[in-house]
Parts: structure tokens; C-alpha cells; sequence
């Protein structure tokens, strides 16, 4: 029997893998054997439902340093090897979502050294050869599962920032053990330099695989397109429900036409203010159609000042519906979030169902797209402008998202005003921007037709069947 061992470190990852085709293919081998690395505490209900005579949960094994050379000069030297709009305006403006800063003298040394250093491939070559030899060391914790489980293939899925990931593929490629790895999602290429790299890079779509070669240094050969596994759901029988049935289960009158504002969550800590706007023109009555407003606040865990700050709109907002029951977990930490199946056939009945999107720089502009959604962006600062240091809407100059933008898939409104004239544009007409949406889907979603997990799958299947 064959073992692969598989990482997931997050809640949004379990939901990739675990609850698609990709882990269904994998556990019914009946000649393989699955071992998954969680991070502690993991919670009985998981276990309950991944646990099997083929699948084993592992815990993780500490914590993996990085040493002082490693932690304060090569990971900040390597960081900025990839050198982006992105990572120009995480330097100057810092990377905690909800707590601005400015350091333009740091911005302008980066700019000297960075702007050139980043275009020499040998050198972050060189900066990865460093780390992978000389630190082996930090890597010992978790060196007993290879011997306790002897893995034939590891897959890990977030190579951009999780050190247990990147110390399970070192020791991997140290014992001559064959890697696949992913990032967690579409925007992580851009913004800093991968320290470690997988035998087998597994990406969604075009995009990524531009930014892998580009960016990364990532061979061609090396690199396969899979499309969007949790997009798979979208295209399952018996999981859109209904007009009626939808309606009846999330309490809205189903003559009514329904807008979609999905939150950024820490992203744009401050765009509940956004409900408060569109409520305000419900209200007024500015729009040419019945509406109702269905709010999904992020998922993502906040900072304490901000928690709760959707659950006004509960109680007094009789025009809004608020979707707030997504499954949270004690085992994944850093989001507090474990999405069930039911929270992924919810959220594309929300899609499926809703007349527009609105939403800031989501990834659920590519989920509205994959319905043919119309789709606005919200490109003001909420109820009261914002200093350039406050203000999320940097997050719009992000290098991928402007090509998101560029697709002209995506309305982008600057005030209140643009806002209800969009909306209202959208509502006579939901076939405006079409070709736009087209060209976002095919550089962005790859092929919408429910198989991405098994692509995934095959993949890993392949490179198992050769060891």
C-alpha cells in the first residue's frame, strides 16, 4: 500500500480539498493510505467525518523556526525578490490588513535594491539552494512521520506562507520523496517569493501559471492548469435549489429581485458601511426594481473592535437578510473557519439565485462570474472619506486584480450616486458586460465543467503510480 501525505493547514484549504472530488477520488484507492497534517485541537466533528480506515489525521508536530539568520535577513531579503505593484504597496503601506502604516524611506530602499535585484533568476535560485541546505536542522520535528509512514508522494497546499508545509516539502526532497504543491488561492503569486518549490506546481488557471513563470522561476513543464475545485460544486446536479424552495428557506419574498453584498472581511475592515449605504437607497427607494439586500459577511476572523460588526443589520434592517451561519473550527486558528458541504451548497444558491454582486476586490467576483453574474465593485471609502494610510481601496491596484479589472467584467462605481445608477442598469439589462464576464472566466476560472478536483486527483495519481 501506497501512502500520500497531504497537508491542510486551513479552513478555506479543507474546503478545497477535503470537501471535493479531490480527497472523494483519493480515499476511494483502495491501495492508498492518507495521512492528513491538521494543526492542533483538531475537533471531533472533523475527524468524525474525514477519519476512515484509509485516512489518518496527524497533528502537527510544533512549530518550525526559522533561526535568527533566516528569520531576519534571508526570508526579508527573499520576500522582495518578487518585486510587484503588489508588494510595492504592501512595503509602504505594511501587511496587516486593519492596521495601516507608512514607510516611505523603507519604500524608496526597496525601490533602489529590489526594482533590479528581482529580475535576476539565478538569484533567487541561490537564495533558495541556501535555505534548503544549510537549515535542515529547523526541519526536525516533523522527520518522524516520514519514518513512522515512509509517504511515496507529499502534497502540501500552501507553499506561500506555512512553515510546516515548507518544512514537510524539504525534508520530501531530501529523502528523494516526489512533491506536489498549491497555494491556497489566485492572489498569493504576486506578492512575495516562494521559499520552497514542489516537484509538480498544481495552479487554477492562466494567471497563476503566468505568475509561477514569471514571477517565480517556475519551469513551464512543471506546472499544471487545473481549474477551481470548490468551483465544482457549482456545476453538481441537486444542489441548486429551487427559485421557490430558496426563497422559502432564506425568508425572502421570491417576486423581489436580490442584491449580493459579499464582505472583504479584514481585507476592507470597514465595508460593512457599504450595507448601511445600499439599505439607505433601499429605503429611499431608488431603484426601478422590488429589491432585497442579502448580506454574507467574510469568513475570516477580525481584529476584537471589529468583530460583530454585521449583526446590527439583523434585528433592525427589515430589508436585509443576513447569511451568517457558516461552521467555525478551534483546530484552524488563523480563521476560525471550517466550511461544511451545506455552507458550500448555501453560498452557490446565494450565486445561483442573486441578480447582482456587489462586493470590493472578493474573490467572489470570480464565483459571480462563473453564474454570469453581473458584477459591481465598490471603489469609495463607505460613509466617510479616508486617508491614504486608512483606506482599503489600495487593494484595487493589486497587480492581479487589475487584471481582473482589465477583463471589463467588473463595473467599478466611486460613489453613491454610481452605485444606484449601476444597479439599475443592471436590473433592466443583466446582459451588460457579458463578453466582459467571458474573458474574466477564461482567464480566471479555466474550465467551469465540475471536474477540477478530478484533474487535481489524476494528477496525484500520476506521480503516485510512478513511485
Amino acid at each position: 500500500m501506497k501512502t500520500i501525505l497531504i497537508s491542510i493547514p486551513m479552513g478555506i484549504i479543507a474546503r478545497n480539498i477535503l470537501q471535493t472530488d479531490v480527497f472523494r477520488i483519493l480515499k476511494a484507492q483502495k491501495d492508498l493510505r492518507i495521512v492528513l497534517i491538521l494543526p492542533p485541537n483538531v475537533d471531533p466533528h472533523f475527524r468524525k467525518e474525514v477519519e476512515s480506515k484509509n485516512v489518518i489525521i496527524e497533528e502537527w508536530r510544533g512549530r518550525v523556526r526559522a533561526g535568527a539568520f533566516r528569520h531576519f535577513i534571508l526570508y526579508p531579503f527573499m520576500r522582495y525578490l518578487v518585486y510587484t505593484q503588489t508588494t510595492k504597496f504592501l512595503i509602504l503601506y505594511g501587511s496587516k490588513k486593519n492596521r495601516p502604516q507608512y514607510a516611505p524611506l523603507r519604500y524608496f530602499f526597496s525601490l533602489l535594491l529590489f526594482s533590479w535585484l528581482s529580475k535576476i533568476t539565478l538569484l533567487k535560485r541561490l537564495s533558495r539552494w541556501i535555505d534548503y541546505k544549510f537549515f535542515g536542522y529547523y526541519d526536525k520535528p516533523y522527520q518522524p512521520l516520514f519514518d513512522q509512514y515512509k509517504p511515496s508522494v507529499v502534497f502540501v497546499t500552501d507553499l506561500l506562507r506555512q512553515p510546516v508545509c515548507l518544512a514537510l516539502t524539504r525534508i520530501a526532497r531530501r529523502r528523494g520523496i516526489p512533491t506536489v504543491g498549491m497555494v491556497k488561492s489566485w492572489d498569493n503569486l504576486d506578492k512575495t517569493l516562494l521559499i520552497t518549490l514542489p516537484d509538480l506546481f498544481l495552479v487554477w488557471n492562466e494567471h497563476m501559471k503566468d505568475d509561477l513563470i514569471r514571477l517565480q522561476g517556475v519551469q513551464p513543464e512543471n506546472i499544471k492548469i487545473t481549474g477551481i475545485p470548490q468551483f465544482d460544486i457549482y456545476k453538481k446536479p441537486g444542489i441548486l435549489l429551487s427559485r421557490k424552495e430558496y426563497c422559502r428557506q432564506m425568508g425572502i419574498n421570491p417576486n423581489k429581485r436580490i442584491l449580493f453584498f459579499g464582505s472583504e472581511g479584514s481585507s476592507f475592515h470597514y465595508d460593512d458601511e457599504f450595507v448601511d449605504i445600499l439599505h439607505q437607497l433601499l429605503v429611499e427607494g431608488a431603484f426601478k426594481k422590488d429589491c432585497v439586500l442579502l448580506v454574507r459577511p467574510h469568513f475570516h476572523h477580525e481584529d476584537k473592535s471589529k468583530a460583530g460588526r454585521f449583526e446590527r443589520f439583523r434585528k433592525y434592517y427589515p430589508q436585509i437578510v443576513l447569511d451568517k451561519r457558516d461552521r467555525t473550527s478551534r483546530c484552524f486558528f488563523s480563521e476560525k473557519w471550517d466550511p461544511s458541504f451545506e455552507d458550500m451548497k448555501r453560498l452557490a444558491n446565494h450565486l445561483y439565485h442573486c441578480d447582482i454582486l456587489i462586493t470590493t476586490f472578493s474573490t467572489l467576483t470570480l464565483d459571480a462570474a462563473a453564474f454570469d453574474k453581473p458584477i459591481i465593485n465598490l471603489v469609495f471609502d463607505g460613509l466617510r472619506p479616508r486617508s491614504k494610510i486608512e483606506s482599503s481601496l489600495r487593494g484595487f491596484q493589486y497587480t492581479h486584480y487589475q487584471k481582473v479589472i482589465k477583463t471589463r467584467g467588473v463595473r467599478l462605481v466611486h460613489n453613491k450616486e454610481e452605485l444606484k445608477n449601476t444597479i439599475n442598469q443592471y436590473l433592466e439589462n443583466h446582459l451588460l458586460d457579458k463578453e466582459g464576464r467571458e474573458k474574466l472566466r477564461q482567464r480566471f476560472c479555466y474550465k467551469l465543467d465540475g471536474k477540477s478536483g478530478k484533474r487535481i486527483a489524476q494528477y496525484l495519481l500520476e506521480v503516485l503510480s510512478k513511485t
